[in-house]
Order: structure tokens, then C-alpha cells, then sequence
């Protein structure tokens, strides 16, 4: 069969016709500029949520976000090193924490520095005030102001004690400004801020003391991908090259911790995914409705040019590469609009917040090339359809044809003795356009449903729900002996303590949590902790992890010597198993309560990795150093049996009891017979209907009169007021991204709703040529809107709920589903769709009537 060859005429064709049908193209441009739009913001956005909740994260666990951090006397060596892509420098200008009485227990540490990158990287934004710039200027954290009980106002007088050449010195500082600290209090890290300016002055003589400056830096090579010991070789390699004392790798590249943070990472990829999608169809159906009734409209044309010769193919790729030339102007317009929106509106919004530092805008060019990318693909499929349709139309039935509600419109033959009901031809006119009514209700529907998807993704914290994934009991008091620098006397929990805190009316019940602690050679006690000797199959355990650099237990037993090591050997209540155990992942054995409460089992936990030699059923003997009812030190052995492996895949979002070794109570008690001493925490839980506020606050004061300075309470409350501020600001940013949404929405159901009414125009005159008169007319649109309302609802209901209970995944910090936001995103949907759907139908009708009936009609001539 001979082909022809008519490329150049329809190129020609192609762009004339183009040029003819000037609103179409106006529609078309339009809902491709909104579909790149929502692409690109939800690639960008989804991309710069993702790492600045990545960031965060590490700063509220670590404290900072670098690549790692390098001990280094002069600073200016470092400055030479062309891999160091960002520095931030902080010296100590204290040797111990500070130690004013109501603070000894929190560890603040007093440091100082003059470098913006040194903010950045704690992201320590001031909410008042400025950076400390002279001797005496002080930023402090607004929970420490609170303890201290001084008002958060820039200039207030501070007096801190502060430890210099080994004495304590009581300092008035000049508060220059106060911050919403990330680190969560009692994590040991939070920072009070001077300037050089304070060392220079007060403390000229701590410089010259070995680790006690800091630079950490984020390096040119290193990616968010690069394993803990590529990044740990590239600082040794600097640390060796200016002869630093130290270097280590932020934790965040060991493999356990991403491990650990896998869950939280699907989710929040399945949830990004899932609004894509939902952008890919929605524009999908705006493009594919404006090309279906361009065709429908034009399909004589099309039908004409087939009787000269020209084939489908031909046909389709006509209105393919009118697709496409109208993309050439929709693509760059959405990406441009998207981009800001993600990458510029965003980050503003963030700006005010305790964000302001560490918002991680992604401007990788992966997010330009899947945009394009993604909005071609929709192109391509909206114009395919339209395409087949105006290629498989044969030429007489071209000529003949009249568009599906003409030909109705001229079919209608109704019986009736009071006239035409107007709702009833409404109904009719719903009924017998189908494709076109379920192609306007999706589009319609997934607009909100993308509106509801953002605001249930934002607005779906829960703080309540957060702080009871936090936290074992209402109340938790703790022994921090770990947050104390150097040689303090261990002051344990003690019986005394815990009976006054039962006797209070409002607490339920009081449970201990015992750990082992095996004292130093001169009987001191740094933290919890017991030494073992690694031997058997713990010691293949822990030298496999040293060699994989992918330690199980890097966090839980410190660096071997002479063969012996320090591990946590915790106490578990059998009766609370499944309650410690509840976000676990049981990767080895089975739990067995009754076994369990036996004594001879113990169940060992990997956090975030994967066991490479104890596996469940193993026979584990443990010789530890323990000491007896006096003192003294006695290498004990106690052969357990190992019940289950288990690892914690929530990446630290579960409250658990659980540490590396657990067995059960009663044989901890036995097996360490000072235990009366090792009581690491008390946990409580209050009775129902009981405030809070005053619960912390009357525990508290037991705690401080007991004078034990160890002891740091943890409660519900604190989580929940530590996520009022994160509500509060993911408040502003879900109702910005819903507002611009919501912006869209409107515009692709004012676009549905008009491209819909001029394919329908033949039918209005028809209508009108019979005798209804124009108000007729538009109470029939007005019914006809009613109904797309009633459908949309039924849609949207459902489909909304599902969104609703998936957006909160983004997040781990999320509660989950939340009822009212649900509620209340749905009902100012279906309000805004309700009113676009009775007021754009008749404002369009006003438009499409001004043309005379004989005008109108000639289309079906």
C-alpha cells in the first residue's frame, strides 16, 4: 500500500487550526500550566519536606546537622582544606555544665561562637533578640529562662554559674535574645550561646586545653547516601592532614540508624507517591475533557480532511502536536509557578518559624526533568482518546454528525400534563451525558480530595497521640547520671522517694525499671552500664558489627578493652511484654510471657540493625563483673537462653523500656544483689481526669526536695507542650499549601464547568428556539449544579476519609487520623464547590447567550 507523504500540510493544518480556536487553546494552556504547577510543587515541596524533616530530626536527636565534627585547636588550618564545603566553629567557655542548682540536673552547656554556619547547623534561631555579639550577651533557650523564672525579654539580667579554672564564678549576663531549642530538654545538649568575645574576657586559659573547640563541617564529597565509614575516612583524613585531636562522623550515616528510620521513610514516600498520582489524574481529566470536546466540536473538520485522504494516524497526530505546542507555553508557566511556590513561598513561610534555619531546599534539576517529564506523560495520555476519536470517524458519518446532547436535545419527546418539570429535565440532562458528568465529577472530586490530602497532611498532628508514642507511663522519673561530665558521686533512686510519690492521690501506679551498673576500679559510677567479658557468641556479635561498620549495639556498649566490654543489662516485667514490646519488630524466636517470667530467658535487641551470630534458641552464657552485698567486685556467670531478637524499625519514635540485653525481673534481682541501687527509672501512670500540669509539678517538688540532682522528670505534658509550637507552625504552612490548592481547585472547576456549557451550546439554543426562556434555562442550570453537588458529595466522602487517614503518614510525629480535621476540610470543600457549581454554570450561560438563536444554531446545520 503506498503511504503518503503530506507532512508539511499537516503541520500546516495543525497550526491553523490552532490559530482558530483561540479559547480552546486559552483552557488548554491553562490546565497544563495546573498540571505542571501541582507536579512541580508536590516533587519540590514533597522533596524540601522530606529533608528538612530529615534535618530536624537530627538536630532534636543530636543537637547538630553536619557532615561531622572535628576537635582542632586553630581552626584557621581548616580553612586551607578545599573539600570543606561549610564550617561552624564553637569552643567550650566553660569546663562543666552550668551550675546554678535548679540546672545541674538539665546539663546546659555553656559554648561560644561568632559563626553564623555554627546557628545554621544547631539551627538556633533567635525568636527575639539578637546573636550574642559582646562579652556579657547571652542566648538562651526559652525552656531554661522558664526554670530560672526570668521574663523572655531582650536585656534582662541573668546571673549564671559558671565553672573557671576549676571554680565556680557567679556571672551577670545580658540576655540578648532567647530561641525555641530543638533538642528535646533532658537529652543532655542543650546550649546556652556567648560570643568569643565572653572566652576572650573570662576564660582566655580553657583555648589551650586539647578537644575543647569544635568545628564541625559538612564536606563537597560526602552525600546523604555515603556510608558512617566513608565519611568517618574522609575527617581522619582532614583531622590527620592539620593534626586534630579527634574527628568523628555524625551518626546519621550509620547504617543502623537509617535502618531504624526505614518505616518512616516508605511512609513518607508512599504518601508523596500518592499525591502525584493524584495531581497526574486530575490533570489528566481537565486536559482530556478540553481536547474531547474540541474534537466532538470540531469532528466535521476532521471528517472533511478524511475525504481528501488523510489517514487516522494523520488525524491524531494533528491534534497531538497541538497538544504539545500548547504545552511548550503550559509546561514552563506551571514549572516556574510550582517552583516558586515550593521552593521560594514555602521556605518564607518556614522563615518565621523555629525552622528558619533549617529548612533544606532541594534545587536538584531531577525535579525540572520529572515535572516535564510527568506533565508530557499527561498530555500524551489526556490527547489520546480525542485522537482515536477523530481518527476512527468515517467521513459521511463526520458530515452527519451532531454532537451527543444535540442529537438528544432533538430526540426529547416527553409526555406530561402540567408541562416539562425543570429539575426532572435537569436529571435527564445528568442522566444522558454520562461520560461527560462522570469525567467532571472526577476532575472536580480529586481537586478536593488533593485539598483535603494537604490539609489532612499538615494539620494532622496530634500532640496527645504524639506524647503517648513517646512515653511508657503518664510520668517517668529518670536517673541521668550519663548527661554528668567527669567524676560526680552516683546518687541513686531511692525507696524513700518512690513511697512519697505512691502515696500522692492522684497517681495510679508506681512501677520501677531496674539496669545494671558495674562501679570503676575506685568504686566510682559514670553511668548505667555493666562489664562483661566478650567471649563466645557475644564476642562474634560485636566483632562482626566492628568489621561491617554496621555496629547493633554501637550506642550500648562502649569500645572493647582487654576483652571485656560495658553493655546494658535492663529488667523486664513479664506481665508488660507486649506493652514494652509494642512497636518492636520480632526478627528471631517468639515471645513467651510464661517462659519468660522463668528467669532463664533473655530477648536481645539490635535497635535498628540485624543480628549476625545470636540467634533465638542460642545458648548465651554472660560473665559479668557484679558486686556483692558489700562491695566487692565478683566475676559472675549466668547462662541464658535467648528468646527472641527484636529491632526498632519506628526510628526512635516508640516508648520502650527495652535495651540491649532484657531479662526478667525477678532474676535481675537475683543475679544483681545491690539492686535496690540500680533503679534507673520510676514509671508512673495517674489516675483518669487527672491535670497534668499539676501532677509534674507535685512530683517535681518531691524530686527537688529529695536534693538528689540525678533525677529528671519526663511526662505526657512535656511532650505535648513541645509540640504545641510544631502545631502551631505546620498550622501556618498546611493552611498556605491548602489556600494555593484550594486556589487551583477552583480554577479547574471554574475550567470544567465553562468547557463543559460551550460544548452544550447548540443545546441552549435548541432549547430556547421552543419557547424556554432564559430563566427557565438557568433554573435548569441551577438544578443541574445541585446534582454535580449531590454526586461530587458521594465522591468526594469516601475518597476524602481514605486521603485523610493516609496523609498523616508523612510524618512520624503525626497522631494519625484526625475526625475533625477530616470534617472540617471536607465541609469547606463541598461549600466552595457548591458555590462555584450554582454561580460558574450561570455566569457562563450569560456569556454563551449572547450570540442570537440563528447564530447558534448553524453548527447543526
Amino acid at each position: 500500500m503506498l503511504q503518503n507523504n503530506n507532512a508539511e500540510i499537516i503541520k500546516k493544518i495543525s497550526n491553523r487550526s490552532l490559530k482558530v480556536n483561540k479559547l480552546r487553546n486559552i483552557f488548554a494552556i491553562l490546565a497544563i500550566a495546573l498540571t505542571t504547577l501541582l507536579i512541580t510543587t508536590t516533587i519540590a515541596g514533597g522533596i524540601t519536606f522530606y529533608n528538612t524533616n530529615k534535618a530536624y530530626m537530627n538536630v532534636s536527636t543530636y543537637g547538630v546537622d553536619a557532615d561531622g565534627y572535628i576537635n582542632i585547636n586553630d581552626e584557621s588550618k581548616l580553612k586551607s582544606i578545599e573539600n570543606i564545603k561549610k564550617m561552624g566553629v564553637v569552643q567550650l567557655a566553660s569546663e562543666d555544665v552550668i551550675k546554678n542548682n535548679i540546672l545541674a540536673k538539665e546539663q546546659v552547656v555553656l559554648e561560644a561562637t561568632d559563626d553564623k554556619a555554627t546557628y545554621e547547623m544547631m539551627a538556633i534561631v533567635p525568636i527575639e533578640g539578637t546573636l550574642p555579639k559582646e562579652a556579657e550577651d547571652i542566648l538562651l533557650p526559652t525552656w531554661v529562662l522558664d526554670l530560672l523564672e526570668i521574663d523572655k525579654k531582650v536585656g534582662e539580667k541573668v546571673t549564671l554559674d559558671i565553672v573557671i579554672n576549676k571554680e565556680v564564678k557567679s556571672i551577670d549576663f545580658n540576655l540578648c535574645g532567647y530561641y525555641e531549642s530543638l533538642v528535646t530538654r533532658g537529652m543532655g545538649r542543650t546550649r546556652a550561646l556567648v560570643s568569643n568575645k565572653f572566652v576572650d574576657k573570662y576564660n582566655k586559659e580553657i583555648t589551650k586545653i586539647d578537644g575543647t573547640k569544635t568545628a564541625y563541617v559538612n564536606l563537597k564529597n560526602i552525600k546523604s547516601t555515603s556510608s558512617y565509614d566513608a565519611v568517618q575516612g574522609e575527617l581522619q583524613k582532614i583531622a590527620d592532614r592539620v593534626g586534630a585531636s579527634k574527628a568523628k562522623a555524625h551518626p546519621k550515616y550509620d547504617t543502623g540508624e537509617e535502618i531504624s528510620m526505614n518505616s518512616s521513610v516508605i511512609q513518607q514516600t508512599m504518601a508523596i507517591l500518592l499525591a502525584v498520582v493524584l495531581v497526574i489524574a486530575t490533570g489528566y481529566l481537565i486536559i482530556y475533557n478540553i481536547f474531547y470536546i474540541s474534537v466532538t466540536k470540531d469532528i466535521k473538520f476532521y471528517g472533511l480532511l478524511k475525504t481528501i485522504g488523510t489517514t487516522s494516524k494523520q488525524l491524531k497526530r494533528i491534534i497531538i502536536r497541538q497538544a504539545l505546542k500548547l504545552s511548550i507555553i503550559g509546561i514552563p508557566i506551571g514549572l516556574l509557578l510550582g517552583y516558586g511556590i515550593a521552593v521560594v513561598i514555602l521556605p518564607i513561610a518556614l522563615s518565621f518559624t523555629i525552622f528558619g534555619n533549617i529548612v533544606v531546599v532541594s534545587k536538584s534539576p531531577v525535579i525540572f526533568i520529572l515535572s516535564i517529564l510527568f506533565s508530557l506523560i499527561t498530555v500524551l495520555i489526556s490527547c489520546n482518546k480525542p485522537g482515536k476519536i477523530a481518527g476512527k470517524v468515517s467521513p459521511i458519518e463526520a458530515v452527519r454528525f451532531v454532537s451527543e446532547d444535540t442529537e438528544k436535545a432533538k430526540k426529547k419527546d416527553k409526555k406530561g400534563t402540567n408541562g416539562a418539570k425543570l429539575h426532572k429535565m435537569a436529571w435527564s440532562n445528568i442522566v444522558k451525558s454520562k461520560k461527560r458528568v462522570v469525567l467532571s465529577i472526577l476532575s472536580i472530586s480529586l481537586s478536593a480530595i488533593m485539598v483535603i490530602f494537604t490539609v489532612s497532611a499538615t494539620m494532622g498532628i496530634n500532640p496527645e497521640a504524639h506524647a503517648e508514642n513517646q512515653t511508657v507511663a503518664d510520668i517517668t522519673v529518670r536517673n541521668v547520671i550519663g548527661h554528668f561530665w567527669g567524676k560526680v558521686e552516683y546518687d541513686p533512686i531511692t525507696e524513700d522517694l518512690i513511697s512519697k510519690i505512691e502515696a500522692l492521690d492522684f497517681v495510679k501506679e508506681v512501677r520501677k525499671n531496674y539496669s545494671a551498673i558495674t562501679p570503676g576500679t575506685i568504686g566510682e559510677m559514670f553511668d548505667f552500664g555493666v562489664e562483661m567479658n566478650l567471649e563466645g557468641k557475644l564476642k562474634e556479635e560485636f566483632e562482626a558489627g566492628e568489621k561491617s561498620g554496621k555496629q547493633n549495639i554501637r550506642y550500648s556498649m562502649f569500645a572493647p578493652s582487654d576483652n571485656k566490654i560495658r553493655a546494658d543489662v535492663v529488667s523486664l516485667k513479664s506481665d508488660r511484654l507486649d506493652k514494652e514490646l509494642e512497636k518492636f519488630e520480632i526478627i528471631d524466636g517468639e515471645i513467651d510471657a510464661e517462659k519468660f517470667k522463668s528467669g532463664e530467658y533473655l530477648i536481645y535487641n539490635v535497635f535498628g540493625g540485624e543480628p549476625y551470630f545470636i540467634k533465638a534458641g542460642d545458648e548465651l552464657p554472660l560473665t559479668m563483673m557484679i558486686p556483692d552485698q558489700n562491695g566487692n567486685l565478683k566475676e559472675v556467670t549466668k547462662e541464658f537462653k535467648v528468646m527472641a531478637v527484636v529491632a526498632d524499625r519506628t526510628g526512635g519514635w516508640s516508648a520502650s523500656n527495652m535495651d540491649t540485653f532484657n531479662i526478667e525481673e525477678n532474676a535481675f534481682k537475683e543475679l544483681f544483689l545491690q539492686y535496690e541501687n540500680y533503679i534507673e527509672s520510676v514509671d508512673i501512670d495517674l489516675k483518669d481526669n487527672v491535670d497534668l500540669t499539676m501532677a509534674d509539678n507535685e512530683i517535681n517538688k518531691i524530686i527537688n526536695e529529695s536534693g538528689n540532682i540525678m533525677l529528671m522528670l519526663t511526662s505526657k505534658n512535656g511532650f505535648i507542650d513541645s509540640m504545641k509550637e510544631m502545631e502551631s507552625i505546620l498550622l501556618i504552612v498546611g493552611g498556605v499549601v491548602a489556600l494555593i490548592l484550594g486556589l487551583i481547585g477552583i480554577i479547574n472547576v471554574t475550567n470544567t464547568m465553562i468547557t463543559s456549557l460551550i460544548s452544550r451550546k447548540v443545546e441552549f439554543a435548541m432549547l430556547e428556539s421552543i419557547g424556554m426562556t432564559k430563566n427557565q434555562l438557568k433554573k435548569m442550570i441551577a438544578f443541574e449544579g445541585i446534582y454535580y453537588i449531590v454526586l461530587s458529595s458521594i465522591v468526594i466522602i469516601p475518597l476524602g476519609f481514605i486521603a485523610s487517614f493516609v496523609a498523616p503518614m508523612i510524618l512520624p510525629i503525626y497522631g494519625g487520623f484526625k475526625f475533625i480535621v477530616y470534617i472540617i476540610s471536607v465541609l469547606i470543600a463541598l461549600a466552595l464547590i457548591s458555590i462555584l457549581m450554582i454561580s460558574v454554570p450561570l455566569i457562563g450561560y450569560k456569556f454563551i447567550s449572547k450570540e442570537s438563536i440563528v447564530e447558534r444554531l448553524r453548527v447543526v446545520e
